[in-house]
């Protein structure tokens, strides 16, 4: 028996780390457009945003989708690569991975993703098992053609739609034309053109097939406001924005404003799966490139 029983705990403060967490970025390539049979040169960053290192290193899996719904069972495996441990809190880049294989003879003229997956086979014990494929937000968009058919064509979707977020007094009532360059008369001739087919009111142009070569894309409003506006040339999906533009009464780049049949003299250029936020102020006309390899 002791003379006093209220002394016999012992309190030790004891911190205990968050185990790893790898989680892939943005995958980026150095050029979007790709033809079968080549590679596209890749990069990924990924982040460890637990606290605790991997101790090893681990593997990184890409894989080509032809829509935003990832699946190893369907999705194509390109290649893979290893990369060194990684400290808690920290990032490393797997730069320009330049071994991913298309198949010669896949003869297709579209948009396809290119996903990350970090650790496939789950070896690094992680906080969170479920982030290591990249977010379809994250995936590149690449735009893969047959480069030896020399009458290929392609599927092409030109879309307006609102900038997120937005509000329906900052919607303007977009008009779309598109137009085929011809490069020996420097000449635009209108190919299509659309007041409706998207959201609201919004114009759309779905599904055209053109052939290879240089198209002009002319939007202007019945209403001033900010937009959003993509290409592309399968089932991707549409990019809408963190933030619209603000504050500017008018459109940011002046002097666009040359009708056809004259070449644009200011124009954004715009590859297939790509995307820009634009607004349109009074009287004003915004004119894209897109280029079809």
């Amino acid at each position: 028996e002791e003379g006093d029983e209220t002394d016999n705990t012992a309190v030790e403060q004891v911190t205990i780390s968050a185990p790893a967490n790898l989680v892939p970025g943005r995958v980026t390539v150095s050029d979007p457009y790709v033809a079968d049979g080549t590679s596209p040169v890749v990069s990924v960053t990924i982040s460890n945003t637990g606290t605790l290192s991997t101790d090893t290193g681990f593997s990184v899996e890409f894989y080509m989708s032809a829509d935003s719904t990832f699946d190893t069972g369907t999705d194509t495996f390109m290649g893979s690569t290893t990369v060194a441990a990684v400290a808690g809190l920290s990032d490393v880049t797997v730069p320009d991975f330049t071994t991913l294989a298309i198949a010669d003879d896949l003869d297709i003229n579209a948009n396809r993703y290119l996903y990350a997956v970090v650790d496939p086979a789950d070896e690094i014990p992680e906080s969170d098992e479920t982030d290591n494929i990249s977010a379809v937000g994250d995936a590149a968009v690449i735009l893969v053609y047959d480069d030896e058919n020399g009458a290929r064509t392609y599927d092409l979707i030109v879309e307006t739609y609102p900038s997120t977020p937005t509000s329906a007094t900052d919607a303007p009532d977009t008009y779309m034309l598109i137009y085929e360059y011809n490069e020996l008369s420097a000449e635009l001739t209108e190919l299509y053109s659309e007041d409706s087919g998207g959201t609201g009111s919004f114009a759309a142009i779905t599904t055209v097939s053109v052939p290879a070569g240089t198209y002009y894309v002319l939007v202007y409003g019945f209403s001033t406001g900010s937009y959003g506006t993509m290409v592309r040339s399968s089932n991707i999906d549409t990019a809408y924005f963190d933030a619209e533009l603000t504050g500017e009464s008018e459109d940011p780049v002046q002097g666009d404003d040359t009708p056809p049949p004259d070449e644009p003299a200011v124009y954004y250029s715009l590859k297939a799966g790509e995307a820009v936020n634009r607004y349109l102020g009074s009287s004003d006309l915004d004119w894209f490139r897109v280029v079809l390899p």
